[in-house]
């Protein structure tokens, strides 16, 4: 059975990052772990972890210093154990059903993507416009293997 392992950098989201992981465990296929990299930053986001934990308490928080998104994921694919990684923005949603859509087409493939549909005023799935295709991590997943260093195909 596939397990999907799911990376959220998180600085100054405070006001977003329980939503986006509301988003993760709305999905259809449960997800293997859920890795938090912590970078701290302003007070909304020092109550995350208690709040957080309280909700999900599978949940794996690291605190990583401040550092930029790319190297927090990194860190990030050096902690988590599945065999397919998803990234998600501290900030972004996922639909329901994107695990789902996604692992049934990944057969054969080392990564499979999707649309993203960017946020208006309302930070609300209903209030979102048109999907367009643009590479932003979160839309992907991949095979771990195929992330770590020096891999080669065939």
């Amino acid at each position: 059975m596939t397990q999907v392992s799911v990376i959220v950098p998180f600085w100054n989201a405070g006001q977003y990052v329980l939503d986006a992981l509301r988003s993760i465990a709305a999905q259809d296929v449960p997800v293997h772990e859920i890795l938090v990299l912590d970078q701290g930053g302003n007070s909304s986001s020092q109550v995350f972890p208690e709040q957080a934990l309280s909700e999900f308490p599978d949940l794996k928080i690291h605190q990583i210093g401040r550092t930029s998104p790319a190297v927090a994921r990194n860190l990030g694919l050096e902690k988590v154990t599945g065999d397919v990684v998803a990234f998600l923005d501290d900030d972004d949603l996922w639909p329901v059903g994107k695990l789902q859509r996604q692992l049934s087409r990944l057969d054969g493939y080392d990564v499979v993507g999707g649309l993203v549909r960017p946020f208006g005023d309302k930070r609300s799935l209903n209030e979102c416009r048109r999907d367009r295709v643009m590479y932003n991590v979160g839309a992907y997943i991949y095979r771990r293997e195929a992330l770590k260093p020096g891999f080669t195909t065939g």
